[in-house]
C-alpha cells in the first residue's frame, strides 16, 4: 500500500475489495462515499453485486470507471480508497 499526497492510499495487487469505502468523482465533480459490502444494510452501504459495486471492483485509486446506470453510461473517478 502507497500512500499519496491528501491522504489518498494506492492499495496494491487485487485493488478495490467489499470492506473498502471509497470516495468517487462523477462526471458532474459530485463526490459520493460508499463502503462496499457483500450484503449492505446502510444508505451509505453499497453492494458488491449492484452495477457501481461491480464497475469499482478491483481498481484504484485515480481510475477512471464506467458503468451502465438507467440505460446510460455513468462516468466516475476513484478518488480515495479507505
Amino acid at each position: 500500500m502507497q500512500r499519496h499526497a491528501e491522504g489518498i492510499v494506492r492499495l496494491g495487487g487485487a485493488g478495490i475489495t467489499s470492506g473498502n469505502t471509497v470516495v468517487l468523482r462523477f462526471a458532474d465533480g459530485k463526490l459520493e462515499t460508499f463502503r462496499l459490502e457483500r450484503h449492505p444494510i446502510r444508505r451509505a452501504e453499497l453492494s458488491v453485486a449492484s452495477p457501481l459495486g461491480r464497475a469499482v471492483l478491483g481498481h484504484h485509486v485515480g481510475d477512471w470507471v464506467q458503468y451502465g446506470a438507467a440505460g446510460q453510461a455513468v462516468t466516475l473517478q476513484i478518488v480515495a480508497v479507505r
